[in-house]
């Protein structure tokens, strides 16, 4: 493949955002989205309550509080849920 049509493809990757991965600056850790969303009140609090598997984020429990989590992502705990 030339250098020409590589960056012509490229080119054209970036013109879909809607095919595009959300970068670093779209994305939240778990824990800092409950402590910003006042579902907990300490990071303290988050991760006791990931860790004891009380949090799920769509529908699958999770317990890494490290987890990121993108646009359209549903957390729940405690009966709130909430979409980010």
């Amino acid at each position: 493949m030339s250098d020409e049509s590589q960056s012509n493809e490229a080119e054209a990757n970036e013109a879909e955002p809607s095919q595009s991965k959300p970068n670093e600056s779209q994305k939240i850790k778990l824990d800092q989205f409950l402590k910003s969303r006042n579902l907990v009140s300490s990071g303290g609090e988050a991760k006791m309550l990931i860790q004891d598997g009380q949090v799920q984020v769509n529908g699958e429990v999770e317990t890494r509080r490290g987890r990121k989590l993108v646009l359209g992502d549903i957390v729940s705990l405690g009966g709130q849920t909430l979409r980010l």
